[in-house]
């Protein structure tokens, strides 16, 4: 089988192709004035120049001297603040000492105060007994004594003529037995313009209060003038005359307040009975005896 061939070409065929070869710039060995710069083989690569010994010697120097200086600045503030931690401390330690120190005197001032309280209470129970203990020996004093308020001044008055004066009351107050000279013990009038009597006897005033205390009611039921200078006959214009127990000043304080409460109608009723005051809360209630203000107090609440 015979093989036929096609016959070779032309030599100019036969010859390799021209390759176009690149070149970069940015190799440094290349012969840059064999190469032209509209070869178009060629690429336009910006050179890197490389930065000289000098230059980084200097920005060594440079960077060394900046970092001394933030080194001595940061020591200097360093030193600030460590003499400023020192001065605090120090005021710490002294305001510590001063809280011990006043710790302590606030611990001697709670117990002198208590101490103090402790006499205080101490020595108003002793004072409250010796007062009760006052009360007790002027209310046994005046045990026998009465007073006369509003009775009018006579333009010659002396104890003889109060004598007669407090004789004629048994019979102005309808008595069962008239008063004797024997009866009175004395007779005055105080800087208040209120006579004082003081009879031998304790049931002597008791009847006289007692009668005294029954005429105003029966004249106040009827609608009649109560007790008045009138009916013991002494010339003027009649004046009403009242007539109480001598009480203590403890007692008469206590019955001026139990009467405002009664007129406040915290109470019902307030009497006196041998220098002692007694209050009733309600019409049916028991009276009760009233020794201080704060039983009074609590009682009229």
């Amino acid at each position: 089988m015979s093989v036929q061939r096609s016959p070779p070409g032309p030599l100019s065929l036969l010859s390799p192709a021209k390759t176009n070869t690149i070149h970069y710039n940015s190799d440094s060995a290349l012969n840059m004035a064999t190469t032209s710069a509209q070869d178009e083989n060629y690429f336009n690569i910006t050179k890197r120049h490389k930065r000289c010994f000098d230059d980084s010697v200097d920005l060594a120097a440079t960077s060394n001297r900046e970092v001394l200086e933030l080194q001595s600045l940061s020591d200097n503030r360093f030193e600030i603040l460590n003499s400023s931690l020192l001065t605090i401390m120090a005021q710490n330690q002294a305001i510590q000492k001063s809280i011990e120190s006043m710790s302590i005197k606030h611990e001697q001032l709670l117990l002198k105060v208590n101490t103090l309280e402790k006499e205080n209470c101490e020595q108003r129970t002793r004072i409250l007994a010796l007062e009760n203990k006052i009360d007790m020996l002027e209310r046994s004093n005046r045990s026998t004594s009465l007073e006369i308020r509003n009775l009018p001044k006579q333009k010659v008055e002396n104890k003889g003529i109060l004598r007669s004066i407090i004789k004629s009351l048994s019979s102005a107050l309808d008595t069962d037995k008239p008063i004797e000279e024997s009866e009175i013990r004395d007779v005055y009038r105080n800087q208040s313009e209120t006579i004082v009597v003081d009879f031998t006897t304790t049931s002597r005033k008791e009847d006289l209060i007692s009668n005294y205390r029954n005429f105003n009611k029966t004249k106040r039921q009827n609608k009649e003038r109560l007790f008045n200078s009138e009916h013991l006959k002494l010339p003027g214009t009649p004046h009403p005359i009242f007539i109480s127990e001598s009480l203590t000043s403890k007692a008469r304080h206590l019955f001026y307040l139990a009467r405002g409460n009664v007129k406040a109608k915290n109470l019902v009723s307030a009497w006196t009975s041998f220098g002692k005051v007694y209050v009733r809360k309600e019409e049916d209630s028991p009276p009760v005896r009233i020794n201080e203000e704060g039983e009074l107090l609590k009682l009229a609440m």
